[in-house]
């Protein structure tokens, strides 16, 4: 009994830190300073100048947004895939079903969209949904995998 509310306040603070983070303005979350200070931007600038995608209607590219903001972007990114991931684990923990960890998971990334939505300075897109959904994905499967792991080692 006592394992199983630790893991379900695990998934409650796991949730309002999600929360809290998607409740400060960009400007707050402003990683490029530290990227200009630490890393030699110019020199991946330099080495990287190709770097050049479309992501959520916009282009982000080396030539144009430079080093730090394309840093910033994979950074940033990856969080997504890795907050998702440990809300997954965490899930799949308190829950024990792979499927329902993940749906949860992820209409809490879309709810988490929506809080973005109307966060000022904050803009939601569909496909960061797409990146915690994927990040869901593999939680449950390195769950999925162990508990196989651990059965299998039983007997």
């Amino acid at each position: 009994m006592a394992k199983k509310v630790i893991n379900w306040l695990l998934v409650l603070l796991w949730m309002g830190v999600i929360f809290f983070a998607s409740s400060q303005p960009y400007e707050k979350q402003n990683m490029k300073p530290l990227w200009q200070e630490h890393l030699p931007v110019e020199e991946i600038e330099k080495h990287a100048d190709f770097v050049s995608f479309p992501y959520a209607g916009e282009e982000v590219s080396m030539k144009e947004d430079g080093a730090a903001n394309v840093i910033e972007f994979f950074v940033r990114k990856a969080a997504h895939v890795g907050t998702y991931f440990i809300l997954a684990v965490l899930l799949y923990r308190a829950i024990g079903r792979a499927s329902l960890a993940w749906i949860f998971t992820v209409l809490y990334a879309m709810s988490d969209e929506f809080h973005q939505s109307i966060t000022p300075n904050r803009t939601p897109h569909w496909e960061d949904v797409v990146l915690d959904a994927f990040g869901a994905l593999l939680g449950v499967l390195v769950c999925v995998l162990l508990a196989r792991r651990k059965k299998k080692r039983r007997y």
